[in-house]
């Protein structure tokens, strides 16, 4: 088996459909969606909903598809519109997940009080939307492997679907995460040295191999329920 990759960063990410990309694939029927409020609040009386009306509609009254698509890609009300529609996918995806392998998954609603991720960058805003945990003992000590998943904005627009992994143990205070500049088997290390400290015990070096091995198994059956999660919404992987 290869080497695990922690941090999505070492690989491509997920990118979501930008905006653009999106609003092309929508039917009309979720362009009028969209802009359903938007369209129950013209008045025909009042000369520039009028004139909006006369461009957003043919002339049998039916909606007008380029001309709803150009309303929605230069229009504020469309940007926004198009984020809600994003994360309703994103939170119906969510709720009806369920791991194929032996792992536990929380998803997180998307919404103002989701919990950031602690890596987030000022520009790049960062949502925790999910998570992913399996378990395992070892030397009678509980070791916990988490997949973060996370929801990470562009600059302008778009957004993409990233993870982090972190490991804790019943001795931890807090967990330990992966960083693709530290050495994978540091994390085994750090379990062992809790384990050891905690039960005055002495594990020898292989110890950290063994450890790390079995850490190495739960991170790709992690990584593997993740690809599951996320595939139904994205439409192509970029960096």
């Amino acid at each position: 088996m290869g080497a695990t990759n922690y941090h999505s960063r070492v690989q491509p990410v997920r990118a979501l459909p930008t905006y653009n990309e999106e609003i092309e694939r929508l039917d009309n029927e979720d362009l009028i969606d969209m802009y359903a409020n938007y369209i129950q609040d013209l008045d025909p009386s009042d000369p520039d909903d009028a004139e909006d009306l006369r461009r957003l509609q043919n002339a049998d009254g039916t909606w007008n598809r380029a001309a709803l698509i150009d309303e929605a890609l230069t229009s504020e009300s469309g940007a926004a519109s198009f984020w809600e529609l994003q994360t309703e996918q994103v939170n119906m995806r969510l709720a009806e997940f369920t791991p194929t392998m032996e792992v536990d998954f929380t998803g997180i609603p998307v919404d103002p009080t989701s919990p950031r991720a602690s890596d987030e960058l000022r520009s790049y805003p960062a949502i925790v939307i999910g998570e992913f945990v399996t378990s395992f003992d070892y030397a009678g000590v509980n070791v916990g492997v988490w997949l973060d998943v996370i929801l990470r904005s562009g600059y302008y627009e778009g957004r993409n679907l990233d993870y982090r992994i972190r490991v804790d143990d019943d001795y931890s205070y807090d967990p330990y995460f992966f960083d693709e500049y530290q050495p994978p088997y540091s994390i085994a290390r750090a379990v062992i040295e809790d384990i050891s400290e905690a039960q005055e015990m002495y594990f020898s070096p292989d110890r950290v191999v063994e450890l790390q091995t079995r850490i190495d198994y739960e991170v790709e059956k992690l990584i593997t329920n993740f690809n599951e999660l996320i595939s139904p919404l994205i439409n192509k992987e970029g960096v």
